[in-house]
């Protein structure tokens, strides 16, 4: 899951989509986060979440929860997609 990249290249050809996943809050008011700031924030409820970890081309995903604890939530961006 994430936040989809431009689906064009400048030119013009249709590039793969690329999933955006986080970002820190300093680039928030930037261009690409701006109107999704202002404008499609949710919360995302979760019991676990997985960070990658390893060297470029061969990250795996190390999972993080905290047994016995009750659903959270997190902040996030959302947008619909056909990706």
């Amino acid at each position: 899951m994430g936040l989809p990249a431009s689906p064009e290249e400048h030119t013009g050809q249709p590039l793969k989509p690329k999933p955006v996943n986080n970002t820190r809050t300093n680039k928030l008011d930037s261009y690409m986060w701006r109107h999704s700031f202002a404008e499609r924030r949710c919360l995302i409820p979760l019991t676990a979440w997985a960070e990658a970890e390893g060297p470029k081309g061969g990250k795996t995903r190390t999972w993080l929860s905290l047994p016995d604890a009750d659903p959270f939530a997190v902040a996030g961006i959302c947008r619909s997609s056909d990706e």
